[in-house]
C-alpha cells in the first residue's frame, strides 16, 4: 500500500480487514473478495501480477 487504506472483503466467509499504508499483503487465494476504498483519502495500491506465460486471465472460474 503505497497510499491510503484498502479494505478487503472475503465474500464466503464475511471476514473484513483494512490494508493501510506501508503495508505488504498477499491476495487472497481461493476464494472470491473485493477491495474498497471507504474514505475520502486517495488510495494507491502497487500490484505485481504473476501468471504463467500463455495465461489468459488469473481468474479461474469452477463449475458449481
Amino acid at each position: 500500500m503505497l497510499e491510503g487504506t484498502l479494505s478487503v472483503t472475503d465474500v464466503e466467509t464475511g471476514k473484513k480487514f483494512d490494508e493501510r499504508q506501508g503495508t505488504f499483503f498477499a491476495e487472497m487465494l481461493n476464494t472470491w473478495h473485493y477491495g474498497e476504498n471507504k474514505t475520502s483519502a486517495s488510495l494507491t495500491l502497487l500490484v505485481f501480477d504473476l501468471v504463467p506465460p500463455g495465461t489468459k486471465s488469473n481468474t479461474i472460474v469452477q463449475a458449481p
